[in-house]
């Protein structure tokens, strides 16, 4: 019901629960980030209040989509010379970062968020499978949209790339 709300102190709270230095933990397995660049333990993480890219959004998300495989991102898969023969393929490897029963969980929630949520505009007119979610920044300055269907991620995020502009 809180994912659905989009209720920022639930998470809060949440994180706070479960021990902010866990949720860095899977927060950077999910992303893929290291030492140098990981998320602090603040109680804001959940709220998004350090910086994450499109991608890297996209990124954590297909962890849930694969159910709990992290993918690394690939942008070539296969490169063939005139005559048709294969140069180069790319050949998936994944790591388990998520037991497969929390991608499930996860999912279903996110699920129900485009069912019935802040997500309702993302539901797809075939009835395909989608789950996501909704970011708002403070005085609209920043928009996120990041779901997914089985085969398919997306992060969509609109704003002003040097400052905080409101978009109403």
């Amino acid at each position: 019901q809180m994912t659905l709300a989009s209720s920022n102190c639930a998470y809060v709270r949440l994180g706070i629960r479960t021990g902010l230095d866990e949720v860095v933990d899977i927060a950077n397995r999910m992303i893929g980030r290291d030492e140098s660049n990981s998320f602090q333990p603040f109680p804001s993480i959940s709220l998004g209040a350090q910086e994450v890219t499109p991608l890297e959004h996209a990124i954590g998300y297909s962890v849930l989509a694969n159910g709990g495989v992290r993918m690394e991102p690939q942008y070539i898969s296969r490169i063939e010379d005139r005559q048709g023969n294969v140069i180069y393929e790319h050949i998936p490897r994944g790591r388990r970062v998520l037991s497969e029963e929390t991608a499930a969980w996860v999912t279903t929630t996110l699920a129900a968020n485009v069912q019935g949520g802040t997500g309702g505009r993302a539901r797809l007119p075939s009835g395909q499978p989608a789950a996501g979610k909704t970011g708002t920044a403070q005085d609209f300055s920043d928009a996120w949209f990041v779901g997914f269907t089985p085969q398919l991620v997306t992060a969509v995020w609109m704003g002003h790339p040097e400052e905080k502009v409101s978009m109403t």
